[in-house]
C-alpha cells in the first residue's frame, strides 16, 4: 500500500512457510521490479540469530542502525535537555525471517497493512508501541 512491490501475496506465503518451520528470504521489494537473482545460497551470508534480518537504507554507521540524538540548552538548567530516537529505514529488498511466532505475526501485520513496503516494514520493525498500537516484539538485525 505504500508503493512497494510484493503486495500481500509475499507476506502471506512467508507466514505459511514460517508456520511450517522453514526459514524464509524475501527479496525484490521496494518497487525496483524484477526481484533479485541469487548466484549463491543467500543463507550463508546471514547471521540467523534473530527473528528478522533486514537491509538498512542508512549510508554510514550512525544512519544504518539508528541512534539516540540528544540536544541541550544550558540556559534552561536541568529542563534544557531532550532526546529523540532516530531509527534506520528498513529496506524490503532483502528480508530474512526465522520461523518464530514473532516473525509470523510481523508478516501477517504487513499483509493486513497492504504489503511489504519500506515505510510499513520500518514502522512495524522499529516503531514504538503506544496506546492501542502494539508491535510484534521481533528481534531485528539491520545491516
Amino acid at each position: 500500500a505504500d508503493g512497494a512491490g510484493g503486495g500481500v501475496t509475499a507476506p502471506l506465503a512467508a507466514a505459511a512457510l514460517l508456520r511450517a518451520g522453514m526459514r524464509v528470504v524475501l527479496s525484490g521489494g521496494g518497487g525496483g521490479g524484477g526481484g533479485v537473482w541469487f548466484g549463491a545460497d543467500p543463507f550463508g551470508g546471514l547471521y540467523g540469530d534473530v527473528d528478522v534480518e533486514v537491509l538498512s537504507e542508512g549510508w554510514d554507521e550512525v544512519t544504518a542502525g539508528g541512534h539516540i540524538h540528544g540536544t541541550g540548552d544550558e540556559a534552561m538548567g536541568w529542563s534544557g535537555y531532550s532526546e529523540t530516537l532516530r531509527i534506520s529505514y528498513a529496506s524490503p529488498a532483502l528480508l530474512s525471517l526465522q520461523p518464530s511466532r514473532q516473525a509470523v505475526a510481523l508478516v501477517e501485520r504487513l499483509a493486513a497493512g497492504g504489503g511489504l513496503g519500506a515505510a510499513s516494514l520500518t514502522e512495524q520493525l522499529f516503531g514504538p508501541s503506544h496506546d492501542w498500537v502494539l508491535r510484534g516484539g521481533v528481534q531485528v538485525r539491520a545491516t
